[in-house]
């Protein structure tokens, strides 16, 4: 398909060509820019010219191409080959021609080689034509194919096929970028509670998972951060700011800066991600001392009837500030919680919770799971309906604590967004409104001892 037919004029600076000669771009969302700098020769005239070992997934109508130095090149078609070498390929590229067979029809005699004309192939049987006529010969009969020096285009690896028009022979370095699919990261977390569980220790690792269908050797590496938007087929400025994720150097870890509204972290160094590898890379060092809150969160609909029973869910908070230590942005991933068992000084899993892109000086939340020994019980007295559009209700709760220390339960009775008026009265404790449809009480309660929780509730639509 004719994809290229612009009349390229280039000229680069020698100082674009320094350092790594493959860079790789990786985004949250199962993509990747992928940028390679290599020599190719250009003969005078039309020419093919290949460009091999592409990703098996690369999308044919993002490629880019770029001479590093001044050059009259023009590129008139491009193809993306990627029907490989095989054997049964192979036999099909021959149906009409002639090919070499070793026949042995007795095992005692040695395989005779004879020229024969392929008319066919199905399974294990060879259809043939001899000199004598036309065969039929079982693939056990078969011990070796010899094919003719015109294999036509056979290619062992994916391949962009150019036709190019050069003015002159001439070899040069070119950059050419493409966009592949299966290739994403993630970042996944550490957070390491202390005794008390009122700090922590904080790491990060990045996970790179590469199915793309290439091996990416010495490669400067960026990650973008946030959600790209993609369609099909991309648009010329699209694929530039894609490609213009190029950022700076960093120290031996990633080193981040705000990129349009994502965020880019470039690797300092650099580092091959081959084929069906998932590699990981130190992301944040430990950063110790960070300061955290422990909160036990219940929740209730007011509209709800029924009596029941449940644990509160463990959830801690912490600021991602530079006051607290943090204050670098994070990108989406999983926050597993460990604690140290201080009889051995094991560390052992307590939880796990997947956190959203969270920029810098905002609450990070994570859930590890339900509090054992906290139960909450919840009851409606009276539910009055007085019309469709106003009810009222009576709710009680208990809040038992069966642990050997006090703690704080964050109760929150929810409504339905529909009803946009929520009177509480007659309640034996304070209560805020933090959002829309929620009511919230902190409810104290004394180690092995309960809190009762009391109130009226009218809603209307």
């Amino acid at each position: 398909m004719k994809l290229f037919n612009l009349f390229i004029i280039a000229a680069v600076s020698a100082a674009c060509i320094a350092g790594s000669q493959t860079a790789l771009t990786i985004y949250n969302d199962n993509l990747g820019v992928v940028k390679e700098v290599r020599d190719i020769e250009f003969e005078k005239g039309t020419s093919r010219v290949e460009f091999t070992d592409v990703a098996e997934t690369i999308d044919p109508t993002s490629v880019s191409f770029r001479p590093m130095e001044e050059a009259e090149i023009s590129l008139l078609e491009q193809n993306y080959e990627y029907d490989l070498v095989d054997p049964y390929k192979l036999l099909e590229k021959y149906i009409g021609k002639k090919i070499t067979l070793f026949v042995q029809r007795d095992e005692n005699v040695a395989p005779v080689r004879d020229e024969y004309e392929l008319l066919a192939f199905k399974g294990n049987d060879f259809v043939v034509r001899s000199r004598s006529g036309v065969h039929i010969l079982n693939r056990d009969l078969i011990k070796g194919v010899r094919f003719g020096k015109e294999q036509g285009d056979m290619l062992t690896k994916p391949t962009l096929v150019w036709l190019a028009d050069s003015d002159k022979d001439q070899t040069i370095p070119c950059q050419v970028a493409y966009m592949a699919s299966r290739i994403s990261w993630k970042a996944n977390y550490s957070m390491i509670l202390s005794d008390s569980e009122n700090q922590m220790e904080f790491s990060g690792w990045v996970t790179i998972d590469n199915k793309s269908g290439k091996d990416y050797k010495n490669a400067k590496i960026k990650l973008i951060a946030g959600e790209v938007k993609q369609e099909r087929p991309q648009t010329n400025r699209r694929m530039e700011q894609l490609y213009a994720a190029a950022a700076k150097d960093g120290g031996s870890g990633f080193k981040e800066k705000a990129f349009q509204d994502f965020h880019l972290y470039t690797l300092g160094r650099e580092s091959t991600v081959n084929n069906k590898q998932v590699k990981q890379i130190r992301f944040i060092e430990n950063v110790k001392n960070i300061d955290i809150e422990k909160i036990y969160k219940i929740s209730s609909q007011i509209m709800d009837t029924n009596t029941r029973k449940e644990n509160p869910s463990v959830n801690f908070e912490f600021v991602n500030s530079e006051d607290n230590g943090m204050g670098m942005p994070l990108p989406e991933g999983l926050i597993r919680a460990f604690k140290e068992d201080t009889e051995d000084g094991s560390l052992e899993f307590v939880g796990e919770s997947g956190i959203n892109h969270t920029p810098k000086d905002e609450k990070v939340k994570v859930q590890t799971g339900n509090a054992f020994d906290i139960v909450g019980e919840f009851k409606t007295i009276k539910a009055d309906v007085k019309n469709a559009r106003l009810k009222e209700f009576h709710k009680e709760a208990v809040i038992r604590n069966h642990k050997d220390e006090d703690c704080i339960v964050e109760v929150n009775y929810k409504y339905p967004a529909g009803y946009s008026n929520c009177r509480i009265y007659d309640n034996n404790l304070d209560y805020k409104k933090p959002e829309a449809g929620v009511v919230r009480f902190e409810v104290p309660v004394k180690a092995n001892d309960e809190t009762k929780i009391s109130f009226e509730a009218q809603i209307s639509r």
